[in-house]
């Protein structure tokens, strides 16, 4: 199973892909996935939110 991220760390990836940087660039700069940061992306177009399920 995945390794759950703190919303924390959620926002600061979401306002470095706010802020122009690529969605892969944000994960290096954080140490997350690229997959993690597409996906947190997509959730916020989505949804508008960058929280978890949970």
């Amino acid at each position: 199973m995945g390794k759950s991220y703190s919303i924390d760390l959620r926002k600061r990836v979401q306002a470095a892909i706010a802020s122009g940087q690529s969605r892969r660039a944000a994960a290096g700069r954080y140490n997350v996935s690229a997959s993690f940061a597409v996906k947190l992306a997509a959730r916020v177009s989505r949804t508008g939110s960058a929280a978890g399920w949970g």
